[in-house]
């Protein structure tokens, strides 16, 4: 059976595409560009390297909160007005503790 160069051209393309995109996929999953902020397990190490980051690159609130077995260990608030609130829940409508 013959086939056109159109469509052999489109099927060329197609599997380049399915190809980057797996490789792309995995390059993105793994983060084979990223340096590791931690040594694996280290959960103090990683929850100070976020800290300092958030200190000294955010512009905005944020919060971090570390968990290990489904328990917090650490929680951290930045503001660059110096304070962040922490909700009351007990006084709210919408939570019932």
């Amino acid at each position: 059976m013959k086939t056109s160069k159109g469509f052999k051209y489109l099927l060329i393309c197609f599997f380049t595409i399915a190809v980057w995109s797996v490789f792309a996929f995995g390059v993105a999953f793994y983060g084979w560009w990223m340096e590791d902020a931690a040594e694996s397990g280290s959960y103090e190490k990683f929850f100070s390297w976020a800290a300092n980051e958030i200190d000294t690159k955010n512009n905005g609130t944020a919060a971090l909160v570390l968990i290990e077995d489904g328990e917090i260990v650490s929680q951290y608030s930045s503001s660059p007005w110096g304070c962040v609130n922490t909700p009351n829940y007990s006084d709210s409508v919408y939570y019932s503790v």
